[in-house]
């Protein structure tokens, strides 16, 4: 499975999902928040049984019992880790040893929001970073500021665009359009890495 495979499956399984909300902004967040955790439990399930390999996002247990925080940096990551010993030498801490993805999705459809966001990935030292974002009605206008920032990212930089969560609906199911940074351009239709 490749991320475009990964992007599309945790739209339609959110795209199922009930709405809750009594305002329209809220059925949007929650949406956006559905969409999120099934992102997280599509990777988990790619890397279930590799060793020493966590996907972490806010509705994951690991993060307060292992890692001792209650938020994370990204919406998000995949990352190994290692157990190391605490300095008394009574405990064992577990220690991030390598980034593999960092994720980050902004469902607002204008690209000062999609920008603040992509900013987290710039930061990233993971091998592959992942925006996700609303369809628009001027693609190319919105992908033009992410791209000033996606020069900067280290490793892989990929960006799937899904439908808004406004629009959700039983008709849009193949409009997710999904871009891979080519270090000049982004280049549309390209979604490895495969996992």
């Amino acid at each position: 499975m490749n991320l475009e495979e990964i992007v599309k499956t945790a739209y339609e399984k959110a795209v199922q999902e009930d709405d809750s909300g009594s305002t329209e902004k809220e059925v949007n967040k929650s949406r956006s928040q559905n969409f999120v955790a099934y992102l997280a439990a599509e990777f988990r399930r790619m890397f279930e049984g590799t060793p020493g390999t966590y996907v972490l996002s806010k509705d994951h247990s690991a993060l307060r019992s292992q890692f001792g925080m209650n938020e994370l940096l990204y919406d998000v990551l995949v990352c190994e880790a290692e157990e190391v010993p605490s300095a008394t030498k009574t405990t064992m801490l577990t220690c991030v040893s390598n980034g593999r993805i960092a994720v980050e999705s902004e469902m607002a459809k204008d690209s000062r929001q999609a920008l603040y966001d992509f900013n987290k990935l710039v930061l990233s030292s993971c091998d592959t970073q992942l925006f996700v974002g609303p369809l628009v009605s001027d693609i190319p206008a919105y992908l033009e500021p992410l791209a000033v920032a996606a020069k900067h990212c280290k490793g892989a930089v990929y960006l799937a665009l899904i439908p808004h969560p406004g629009s959700w609906g039983p008709s849009n199911h193949d409009s997710t359009r999904f871009w891979k940074w080519n270090g000049r351009n982004w280049d549309e239709g390209n979604s490895e890495p495969k996992f």
